[in-house]
């Protein structure tokens, strides 16, 4: 999504491995706004403080690192994709990474791949949130449904296919004089 404002969160180490991720993003045509932190302190009121639509972590940091990112993130319910950067990452740690929750992970020294990467992340997240409200709303309905059915004053009777009886409401139980 070039050209769009881009709100990142940034835990890493380096002001100027942050400012690279901020140009790189720039001169794939997006707005990027960052803050950067280096802890889990500072990264958890960076998160209280403001919303991200994307977090960006280091693998090591002194103290600190991107699967302690992760944690946070998860620990927090928030449903922000994070990335992994590295200057040095084997496959074997990325894979890691990947199952601890990160989105990608990516060498610091190919940066090209971030602004793809990042806008798979962003229609993936919006779908899932999208996906995730349809599943509240049915709920939310099937359980209005149910209440109707269950206060209805008139009698309501479910038959399955095979001619069983599935439901009875309070009303048709008396109407019958049978317990569903």
């Amino acid at each position: 999504m070039p050209g769009k404002d881009l709100n990142i969160l940034i835990v890493e180490d380096s002001i100027d491995d942050a400012v690279l991720i901020q140009r790189e993003l720039a001169r794939q045509g997006y707005r990027p706004v960052f803050e950067r932190v280096d802890t889990a302190g500072a990264m958890e009121a960076a998160l209280a403080n403001q919303s991200w639509d994307i977090v960006i972590a280091d693998y090591v940091l002194p103290g600190f690192s991107g699967l302690g990112a992760l944690k946070i993130l998860q620990e927090k319910r928030l449903d922000i994709p994070c990335i992994i950067t590295s200057g040095r990452i084997d496959e074997e740690t990325a894979v890691a990474a990947m199952r601890a929750g990160a989105k990608d992970y990516i060498m610091k020294d190919n940066l090209k791949r971030l602004g793809p990467i990042i806008e798979r992340e962003l229609i993936e997240t919006h779908i899932h949130r999208e996906r995730v409200l349809a599943e509240k709303k049915l709920a939310a309905s099937r359980l209005n449904f149910r209440n109707v059915i269950l206060h209805d004053v008139d009698g309501i009777l479910i038959i399955g296919r095979d001619e069983k009886i599935r439901f009875l409401n309070p009303a048709a139980e008396k109407l019958f004089g049978r317990t569903a």
